[in-house]
């Protein structure tokens, strides 16, 4: 490979890898940031973790018969 073309090659990886870590410090500060107050759950997190989880396995169900009905299908 010529040295021209080496580097046309490495300038737009250079400028990507730049880019990248410039835009991973500008928003660094954002992390600990919040809105308000905290945000106290009105119900105990166990009860929020079951209600995903159905809904989760939900999703499932339908999806599993929904690709059944229509598998079966000519």
């Amino acid at each position: 490979m010529s040295g021209s073309r080496a580097r046309r090659t490495l300038v737009p990886v250079a400028l990507a890898a730049w880019l990248s870590v410039a835009g991973g410090v500008a928003a660094w500060p954002a992390l600990g940031h919040t809105v308000g107050e905290s945000f106290q759950l009105p119900v105990p997190l166990n009860l929020y973790l079951i209600g995903a989880a159905t809904a989760v396995g939900a999703s499932f169900v339908v999806t599993a018969v929904t690709a059944r009905s229509t598998r079966d299908r000519p």
